[in-house]
């Protein structure tokens, strides 16, 4: 679909909901097109799901409505709603309910000018695949060289437009490009790019020597001494504690209904949780990062926000309806690792594999999503993890690693810097014992 296209669905949409005698008192509308194309290899060879390039389309959206009765609905649109849009008001009409804290709809806003959209990408999405093929050949010649005996990768390139018009009067277009690579030696070790624009030759060289030089060190086992000790997160496994521990319990539906470790009377009172060198904010302003936009879908303006600062509790994550029945202003939300932002000693990761004594360094965990998150106990699988003694990488080992995250993150922590990740490692002390 056309970005003209595009948006003349979303505005005769937009129009047909504004209609007099449908009992719509205020309405918002979404409507999310996109393309993206994707070339891949597996184990050496391209074919199968990976056959490429493999280019998909689609046009989605949702509609929230709030009748003239009071009550509210929302339902998903898409390029048959219009023509389907009286059966489907009616439905929608059916699964009405009443809501006191019913989200506003919002009018116009002062929207922040973020760049989001690069030609060049557009154009590889279109019309240019050999960038594609060109940046998968060269995973597949440069990885074998670190001992990888299967090679896997992917490549995927994508537009995206976004409409949002409300009936009180708020209209807004983006569109966005978004870059992904992937590469993998034999199914143990893995680095990636998620980039807004093409990247550069450096970029794609990183990504093929982390990927191969971790192959190298999973390669060989080495001896797990159990204990207490130094317990290094790569930023991947970094980002699933902080989504597991943190971001859930700063959900603020989850705070003003009990369920969170944390209580809105915390954060009314900025109560000291954590380490006072610790913060956690989202920044989705940055130009160019895979992480920001201008608007929610709600329409609520992107800003910096912190969520704790100091070790303080600032403010829940809260959309309309929880800004509503919390009394706070709502907030923008995260788009991914990328638009996090970590506050606390900080030193690059090698570094700090460096300055172990002994420790532990994590790739991946299994089992995460069955932890208490409320109360902060994990007790997860290590499947792939490097046993490092005197600040030297001595192999692999499977390993359980326990402990409770916020106690670890009211001791002395630090975050490991990684060139092209906006997520840092972090470097917390947990009980390791053999898996």
């Amino acid at each position: 679909m056309s970005s003209t296209t595009h948006s003349t669905f979303a505005s005769e949409l937009a129009e047909r909901l504004a209609e007099p005698g449908r009992g719509i008192d205020a309405w918002r509308l979404v409507v999310d097109a996109g393309t993206s194309t994707e070339v891949g290899l597996k184990d050496n060879h391209p074919g199968g799901p990976y056959d490429a390039p493999n280019s998909v389309s689609g046009t989605r959206g949702e509609v929230y409505l709030r009748w003239s009765d009071g009550t509210v609905s929302s339902g998903t649109v898409d390029l048959t709603t219009l023509e389907n849009l009286d059966e489907d008001l009616a439905l929608w009409r059916t699964a009405a309910f009443v809501d006191e804290f019913a989200a506003e709809v919002l009018g116009p806003q002062d929207v922040p000018s973020v760049p989001l959209y690069d030609a060049a990408v557009a154009e590889v999405v279109h019309t240019r695949h050999a960038p594609l093929f060109e940046l998968l050949e060269r995973v597949r010649r440069e990885l074998p060289p670190y001992d990888a005996e299967r090679v896997s990768a992917s490549v995927t390139a994508a537009t995206n437009r976004r409409h949002l018009i409300t009936s009180a009067g708020l209209e807004h277009q983006s569109q966005g490009t978004s870059f992904g690579a992937y590469a993998d030696a034999d199914h143990r070790a893995h680095d990636f790019l998620s980039l807004r624009t093409l990247p550069t030759v450096d970029e794609v060289g990183r990504m093929i020597r982390r990927a191969g030089e971790t192959n190298r060190l999973l390669r060989q086992e080495a001896e797990l001494v159990p204990g207490r000790q130094p317990v290094l997160l790569t930023p991947s496994a970094t980002e699933a504690m902080l989504n597991k521990f943190l971001m859930t319990n700063l959900d603020g539906q989850r705070v003003l209904s009990g369920s969170s470790a944390f209580h809105l009377a915390q954060f009314a009172e900025g109560a000291p949780f954590f380490h006072p060198a610790f913060g956690l904010a989202v920044d989705p302003l940055v130009p160019m990062s895979p992480g920001s936009y201008e608007l929610t879908r709600e329409g609520v303006p992107a800003r910096r926000q912190a969520f704790i600062e100091g070790g303080r509790l600032v403010t829940p994550l809260l959309d309309l309806k929880h800004a509503r029945k919390a009394q706070l202003p709502a907030t923008p939300f995260p788009r991914g690792g990328s638009s996090l932002r970590l506050a606390g000693p900080t030193r690059p990761f090698d570094e700090l594999v460096a300055a172990m004594d002994h420790g532990f360094v994590v790739y991946g965990l299994l089992g995460l999503h069955t932890q208490d998150g409320t109360r902060g106990n994990f007790s997860v699988t290590v499947a792939q993890g490097l046993v490092v003694r005197n600040g030297r990488t001595l192999g692999r080992a499977k390993a359980i690693i326990a402990g409770n995250f916020f106690d670890a993150l009211r001791q002395d922590f630090q975050l490991g810097s990684q060139e092209g990740r906006d997520v840092p490692g972090l470097q917390i002390q947990a009980d390791v014992t053999p898996g």
